[in-house]
């Protein structure tokens, strides 16, 4: 229990009596209480030794007639008065204390001893109760198990991974960065085991990821893939479940089917699958194929004439003709005999039967090709319909599957082997909670502080519009918070849209406080926060955005937001 301020605290008080209670006694006669006073106060004081502490002691204490004879309402509004610290009332109260009983200086005591304490903190019996039983309970689960029990129930407390309550991303991303910033062993959903919530995994002193802090799975989900475990494969999990792509997709990115094989090849067997690859390859597939690039340079003119038919037939139909002029007839006049048009009311034309005789004549060399290449056509076709579904789902190192899936890492930060001694970076961890001053300037009569700056890097796990804040979960320090002002906040986490062609308004660049972002900050460190900050003569931004990471441990950055000069 905390004191009002400075002193004994109840506790302390509660300790030296109860290894002495004649100590009580002592005191009460230094104050000058009759012996008839100390009988009246023995049954609320003796039980806890000279020390109520109740606020139920607390009203049966005033309430008493022959202490203060407080009405039942009079002694509930002590209680709340003291209880909620309404400061402005204590002074009333204290004086009718000090008023309503025998005299004043039994009055004092009282106040002194039972309601004052109170001021530093009040509890009830009630809550006292079913705080102890916690109390107790927590002390033989950290005592009495393996540690990895206490750490699991700590996490699911942090975290907020309630099995009623909706899933706080932020939150559980910053629970568990924490977690292994101590050195807790934080191991990747398994597809057999998980269950909602984090879980201990006693063997290997590990805590195991829950389904519930899985990105986009709800739930039902949840509960269906629980009721039809267990799996011995990836493609059992897949005929006995009816999940959709996006909630297999952070299965595998989490490490879900891990035991059955390596995470990179269920993510290539499942996109494999998900590509449509194409057992045949014929004139339907020209396009595709000409858009990737996958056609010898001897069809370039085919590519042209497949574009020149299909705007033909979209553009210049006339009941059974085709309009051929300006731009039309170029192209014509190039490849084809103009003897085959004929007049039309504006220009020239074509029948559609010779044109699409035509047609199918010149395309029959790019068929041919086709059939006697099949097999290697299919493979290459194939093999960029897969990468075309890699590049959409699966770029970037399981770090950064992870952080997609489940908000964090349970493998290492993906900027893990930056050098930070070439960017003038530092673990948050290691540097003074006061920021360093290395000189100051006099401003308005005031003298004002430059602090030293260094920079921080990390991956955004959460934000705060209101206070403008990042969560950021550093490679060395677990979260970090980082506060920016308010105008350099709003610039940096607005998406920027610009008009296309047709008029309508695209998304070209994503803020960069969206989670998964990776960035660097310069600043500085004030108690637990970190403080985005550059001065004039600072040799940095106060912020950038970090585009790539390479082998050699150097970055890509840029402080530039789309269509600013760097």
């Amino acid at each position: 229990m905390a004191q009002e301020k400075g002193g004994e605290t109840p506790s302390q008080r509660y300790k030296r009596m109860k290894e002495n209670i004649n100590l009580w006694y002592q005191e009460m006669k230094e104050w000058n209480l009759s012996d008839e006073e100390i009988k009246i106060l023995e049954p609320y004081y003796l039980p806890t030794y000279g020390t109520p502490a109740q606020q139920e002691e607390l009203m049966m204490i005033l309430m008493d007639d022959k202490i203060c004879h407080f009405t039942l309402a009079e002694g509930n509004m002590a209680r709340k008065v003291v209880a909620k610290k309404d400061m402005k009332k204590i002074p009333e109260l204290h004086e009718k204390i000090v008023n309503q009983a025998p005299n004043p200086n039994f009055g004092e005591y009282v106040y002194e001893t039972a309601i004052k304490p109170q001021l530093g903190y009040s509890f009830s019996l009630i809550h006292s109760l079913e705080y102890s039983y916690i109390g107790i309970q927590t002390v033989i689960l950290a005592t009495r198990f393996p540690e990895v029990y206490w750490n699991t129930a700590c996490l699911r407390v942090d975290s907020g991974l309630d099995e009623d309550a909706s899933s706080n991303y932020d939150k559980i991303a910053k629970a568990v960065g924490n977690m292994q910033n101590y050195g807790i062993n934080i191991k990747s959903i398994d597809i057999n085991k998980s269950g909602y919530m984090f879980e201990p995994d006693e063997e290997n002193n590990a805590i195991l990821f829950g389904l519930k802090g899985l990105t986009g799975v709800g739930g039902d989900v949840i509960q269906e893939i629980i009721n039809v475990r267990p799996f011995n494969s990836f493609n059992d999990f897949q005929e006995k479940t009816n999940t959709n792509r996006t909630v297999t997709l952070a299965l595998i990115k989490s490490g879900a089917f891990d035991e059955f094989s390596p995470r990179e090849k269920v993510m290539e067997e499942y996109l494999r699958q998900i590509s449509e690859p194409k057992k045949r390859i014929t004139l339907q597939n020209f396009k595709r194929l000409a858009d990737a690039n996958l056609l010898p340079q001897e069809f370039n003119f085919h590519k042209r004439l497949f574009v020149f038919n299909k705007a033909l037939k979209a553009n210049c139909k006339i009941n059974d003709m085709y309009a051929i002029n300006g731009n039309y007839y170029d192209f014509y006049e190039e490849f084809f005999d103009i003897s085959l048009l004929v007049p039309l009311e504006d220009g020239l034309g074509i029948t559609q039967k010779v044109w699409d005789k035509m047609y199918k004549n010149k395309m029959q060399e790019v068929s041919n090709y086709f059939k006697q290449n099949q097999k290697e056509i299919l493979q290459k076709y194939n093999n960029y319909l897969f990468k075309e579904q890699w590049d959409k789902y699966a770029n970037g190192t399981i770090s950064t599957w992870e952080m997609d899936a489940l908000g964090t890492y349970v493998h290492e930060h993906e900027l893990a082997h930056v050098k930070y001694d070439i960017y003038n970076i530092k673990n948050f961890s290691s540097q003074s909670e006061q920021p360093v001053s290395t000189f100051t300037f006099k401003r308005n009569g005031r003298d004002i502080p430059v602090y030293d700056t260094y920079r921080l890097i990390g991956t955004v796990v959460g934000k705060d519009l209101v206070k403008s804040t990042v969560n950021l979960l550093t490679p060395d320090s677990g979260v970090i918070l980082v506060k920016f002002t308010k105008d350099y906040f709003a610039k940096y986490n607005r998406r920027i849209s610009e008009m296309d062609e047709n008029g309508v308004n695209k998304i070209v660049e994503t803020g960069w406080f969206n989670r998964g972002s990776l960035i660097m900050v310069n600043g500085f460190r004030r108690g637990n926060t970190f403080v985005a900050k550059k001065y004039k003569k600072t040799n940095s931004h106060q912020l950038y955005k970090i585009t790539e990471v390479h082998d050699d441990g150097t970055i890509s950055i840029t402080n530039a937001r789309y269509g600013e000069e760097e």
